[in-house]
């Protein structure tokens, strides 16, 4: 199979583009470059893209007007592709390759453009903006799990913690070429208390807030008290403290481990 053959998804794209970096980089080079083409302006990306026409969607979100029509996490799938690649490569150029955003005037030329180091300041700039009740990031439409779409003002703590992952290898990328640094790793802080603030239930991390501001993936839940990810993804991305990180794995393996897996 070609490069984005598995489907027209940003975030599925990005995923498999990661998964053959290290084998193929020039590839997944000139795919990352294609998929750049599809956040807008202000950051945010679209959820489907057509590599032949070059049209973006708002995917499954457009089903629910009452819903966001855009899904948080999309773009910062993308910047973990721009890192990937330079720690495969260190390949510094690529850095300042121009490439257009998706608006465009009425006669299809794109209205802004900008560098591969900037379409990432971007879209960390659209999540650190794009937050909730709790300082943490809205959830759109959904966030990896395209299934929960909550009425908006969810706010979600996936995506605050890949915002933290993506934040800390673009902190690693700006030292590496020699750029400053203090305002990532002044925002990587900021996302890292409000999660041990909010996040933490005791035993476990929580997934969600709702509109109203009520925890899922809490042991206050009848159902659904633990989510997988809201546990794994608060070890990866260095928010979680030592203490609580073994904790939270701990309650990963008493509550949802089986003999024929982990459950999600």
């Amino acid at each position: 199979l070609g490069m984005g053959a598995r489907g027209i998804g940003m975030r599925d794209s990005s995923q498999d583009l990661l998964g053959t970096m290290a084998n193929n980089p020039q590839d997944a080079k000139e795919f990352l470059k294609l998929l750049l083409r599809f956040p807008r302006q202000n950051g945010s990306a679209f959820h489907f893209f057509n590599p032949l026409t070059l049209e973006g969607s708002e995917g499954d979100s457009l089903e629910r007007e009452d819903r966001p029509h855009y899904y948080s996490d999309d773009h910062l799938w993308t910047i973990l592709g721009i890192t990937a690649y330079m720690k495969e490569t260190g390949d510094v150029s690529f850095l300042d390759e121009v490439i257009p955003y998706y608006e465009k005037d009425k006669d299809g030329n794109p209205l802004h453009s900008s560098s591969v180091l900037d379409h990432a300041k971007q879209g960390l700039s659209f999540t650190r903006a794009d937050i909730g009740a709790h300082g943490l990031p809205l959830l759109g439409f959904a966030d990896w799990n395209d299934t929960v779409n909550l009425p908006t003002g969810a706010e979600t703590f996936f995506t605050a913690n890949l915002y933290g992952m993506a934040l800390r290898e673009f902190i690693a990328l700006l030292k590496f070429i020699g750029q400053p640094t203090d305002e990532y790793e002044a925002a990587y802080r900021e996302m890292q208390a409000r999660v041990e603030e909010h996040g933490w239930d005791g035993d476990w991390y929580i997934r969600y807030f709702d509109d109203q501001g009520a925890p899922l993936g809490s042991s206050k839940n009848q159902y659904g008290q633990i989510y997988l990810n809201g546990q794994s993804c608060a070890v990866l991305s260095g928010f979680a403290s030592s203490e609580r990180a073994k904790q939270a794995m701990q309650s990963v393996y008493e509550k949802l481990n089986t003999k024929h897996g982990i459950k999600l």
